[in-house]
């Protein structure tokens, strides 16, 4: 008997606007880098969408994560903003 086996992919499309977001970077026990948490899409003036993700960095046959580098630009620019924010209360 031959088994097969179906390769499945996640995602989800949300339109808006990024509202909130509680990402954060972590290390599995094993080494494995990892992004993870809940983003919320302002998707109208009256409702928003929360949106659980996670991704490692490398996928299995061990290439780049193009989610994971998604990901990684929202935090990196979630921590310009914070920054640039830090800078200007602080003059």
């Amino acid at each position: 008997m031959e088994e097969s086996k179906k390769k499945l992919r996640n995602y989800a499309f949300v339109e808006g606007y990024l509202r909130e977001n509680y990402l954060k970077e972590g290390k599995t026990n094993t080494g494995k880098d990892y992004i993870s948490g809940d983003v919320i899409v302002s998707v109208n003036r009256f409702n928003s969408q929360r949106v659980h993700v996670f991704a490692f960095a490398t996928k299995v046959d061990g290439t780049k994560s193009k989610a994971y580098d998604g990901l990684k630009a929202l935090l990196l620019h979630q921590r310009k903003i914070a920054a640039k924010h830090t800078h200007a209360v602080n003059k």
